[in-house]
């Protein structure tokens, strides 16, 4: 009877031990990698620091947010709020920057994707009064004016707009709401 060799007698063994190492060893280094692709961030801080950038009002801190919403996409491609403020961000560069057909049609994909709407109306109603040419805001300013959408983002459109009308103590009441409600969201 031939004797059995190391492999024959230990081969199980070291396939299941092989196997360990590179699961023990690979855990690790995955997590290590996705913190490092994700600049050591989660979704809700990417997305949180990509809202605060939004609200800083320049056209710089708006692609600030943007990125940080390409990295929120990234970690998370169904994330309705990461989408809901993409769309809004391109809005915003619509309206302040040059009006570019481009950014209107990002800012509507964005708003489009699924539950996106449902989710955010505040975001998908303001982003498509900044998105309106000038002959489709009055069926939109109705809509905002009769909106029962609490939200810093609406109450601040319409003090604007009652402020263009000049209807200052409106317009001041609605400007108000909205610091409040944004106070309360910070």
């Amino acid at each position: 009877l031939a004797q059995k060799t190391f492999l024959q007698r230990h081969g199980k063994k070291l396939a299941v031990l092989v196997v360990l190492l590179v699961v023990v060893a690979g855990l690790p280094l995955a997590y290590l990698y996705t913190r490092r692709e994700n600049r050591g961030k989660d979704l809700a801080t990417t997305v949180g620091e990509a809202k605060a950038a939004v609200n800083a009002d320049t056209r710089e801190q708006y692609l600030v947010a943007l990125d940080s919403l390409g990295l929120a996409l990234k970690m998370d491609s169904g994330s309705t709020h990461a989408w809901a403020l993409k769309g809004y961000a391109h809005a915003l560069i619509f309206a302040e920057h040059g009006r570019k057909e481009e950014d209107r049609a990002k800012a509507r994909d964005a708003l489009n994707k699924s539950g996106v709407r449902d989710s955010y109306p505040e975001l998908a109603l303001v982003s498509e009064w900044l998105l309106a040419d000038p002959y489709q805001r009055p069926p939109l300013r109705q809509a905002l004016l009769s909106s029962p959408i609490e939200k810093t983002e609406v109450k601040a459109i319409i003090g604007h707009e009652l402020f263009l009308e000049g209807k200052g103590t409106e317009a001041e009441v609605k400007l108000k709401e909205a610091l409040d409600l944004w106070r309360g969201n910070t």
